[in-house]
């Protein structure tokens, strides 16, 4: 079972002073980190004995921690068999990125790409002229995937027969 805990280190100290905490994620001996927005000045930590390493004192940062680490644990134990295929690199790419809305028109753009990539010239050139009516129909470059609903789509096709 992988495992995710907060992490403060020493060797990580700004030029400020202050020092990031990072979520550090451990998996079949290998550890990786995700940054946070999280930057602590030595009032707000305890210095760990014998270790060149901090816990957070503050009580506000470590609560916004610990929350987000409910998160992480619940999102890695919902992946139950699959953890097996994981490993820690693989984790903290799927934790930072699970949140991430997927633009629509970013997803077209690299489908298209990999369409001409495969010499499927008619293909990409159908699929980008569909692509271009959906920036003229949003009047803007991006669209999540969570505005394409059944409605829209209704107002798309009356949009391309006007």
């Amino acid at each position: 079972m992988a495992t995710v805990s907060a992490k403060v280190y020493e060797h990580h100290k700004k030029a400020d002073v202050t020092y990031n905490v990072k979520i550090r994620i451990y998996q079949k001996g290998e550890k990786k980190f995700i940054d946070t927005p999280h930057f602590l000045s030595l009032k707000q930590l305890t210095k760990v004995k014998g270790k060149k390493e901090f816990n957070i004192k503050d009580p506000f940062v470590l609560d916004i921690v610990d929350k987000k680490l409910k998160d992480y644990r619940r999102t890695i134990s919902e992946l139950e068999d699959k953890l097996d295929f994981f490993t820690a690199e693989t984790i903290r790419d799927y934790l930072k990125n699970k949140d991430e809305e997927i633009d629509f028109i970013k997803f077209c753009d690299n489908y298209i790409q990999q369409e001409k990539d495969d010499g499927r010239d008619g293909s990409a050139a159908n699929h980008q002229t569909v692509r271009n009516h959906l920036i003229d129909f949003f009047k803007r470059n991006s669209v999540s995937v969570n505005e394409i609903l059944y409605n829209m789509l209704v107002q798309f096709e009356r949009y391309l027969k006007w």
